[in-house]
């Protein structure tokens, strides 16, 4: 086998970094382990770890050992076979860090061309669009500011002077009973009276004034109805009294009869029920009559006188015998 150059990992693509560190085992073996042309253990990968000539190298199995890099970083560029003598241009893309460096600006770059320097000043005639004031303006306006180291000593008692009150004891006694210096109510005893219970806090005297125009303009009405003027006549009580009342009717005859009662009852006859007259004949044949007991009796009476003998059997000639009676 032939002595090759030694190839950087950083040479690698990541996709073979990746599958040498994390993705197979490689396991150290002498160079004569790679000579044999054998594998006796069933390695995948394989690192050599002695022979000055080819320590670090790394081989793959494939019927046979191939060297796929190394891992040190010695390799020489005359070790690098098929080198082309020459680099033509040809179409090519760049990494993403390329990129990145070619929009960087050069490290000696300026804005001269956009900006003025540092140390420029203009004159304000060069300036356009300015709000300013003229120069009288400004001194007018600057007059009427007081002076930065200004005070109201004048006008106002510092802040920090402690004065002492001579008779304070005696002047609040007067003014919590209504005399402050210089003036006095006379119309204390007044205001003494008066007394808040409320929520308010202040009080406005126009509600007062408001509230006592609702007073005066107030009803005097005592309140008994026979105080009131124009008030309605009292009914009496009586029905007699009232108006507008209802006619009661006084005979059966103003009265409808829309329920359906009986107003009439025709006479009775052997086919309708109705009035009969009574009747006392024994000897009547009519049909609208009714007997009485009496007549019944009188009939009952000449039944009897006229039988020999009510409920007798008596022979007949065909010698059959019947109930008289």
């Amino acid at each position: 086998m032939s002595t090759v150059g030694r190839i950087e990992m950083y040479l690698l693509s990541d996709e073979m970094k990746s599958l040498i560190n994390a993705n197979t085992k490689i396991f150290p073996v002498a160079y004569s382990y790679v000579q044999a042309a054998t594998n006796p253990n069933n390695y995948e990968y394989v690192r050599v770890t002695d022979d000055a000539g080819h320590k670090h190298e790394i081989y793959i199995w494939d019927n046979g050992w191939e060297l796929i890099g190394a891992d040190d970083h010695s390799v020489s560029w005359l070790d690098i076979p098929d080198k082309p003598n020459n680099y033509p241009p040809s179409t090519h893309t760049h990494n993403d860090l390329e990129v990145a460096i070619s929009e960087k600006a050069n490290i000696n770059h300026n804005h001269d061309l956009v900006y003025s320097a540092l140390g420029h000043s203009h004159l304000e005639s060069d300036i356009t669009g300015l709000d300013k004031y003229t120069k009288s303006q400004t001194n007018n306006l600057l007059d009427q500011k007081a002076p930065l180291d200004h005070n109201h000593d004048g006008r106002y008692a510092s802040k920090n002077i402690e004065t002492t009150v001579e008779g304070h004891e005696s002047r609040i006694f007067n003014i919590e009973n209504g005399y402050t210096e210089g003036h006095s109510h006379s119309n204390l005893l007044v205001l003494n009276k008066i007394g808040y219970t409320g929520a308010k806090t202040t009080i406005d005297l126009k509600d007062i004034e408001t509230l006592q125009i609702l007073i005066n303009e107030k009803s005097d009405f005592s309140g008994d109805y026979n105080d009131l003027t124009n008030k309605p006549a009292l009914f009496s009580g009586s029905y007699s009294d009232l108006t507008n009342k209802p006619v009661i009717p006084t005979k059966t005859s103003e009265l409808s009869n829309d329920s359906g009662f009986i107003t009439s009852i025709p006479n009775g006859t052997t086919g309708v029920k109705g009035i009969v007259q009574l009747s006392t004949l024994i000897s009547s044949t009519s049909t609208t009559l009714a007997a009485t007991p009496s007549a019944v009796k009188s009939a009952y009476d000449k039944a009897v006188g006229a039988s020999p003998s009510i409920g007798v059997v008596q022979p007949t000639t065909d010698l059959w015998y019947k109930v008289v009676g």
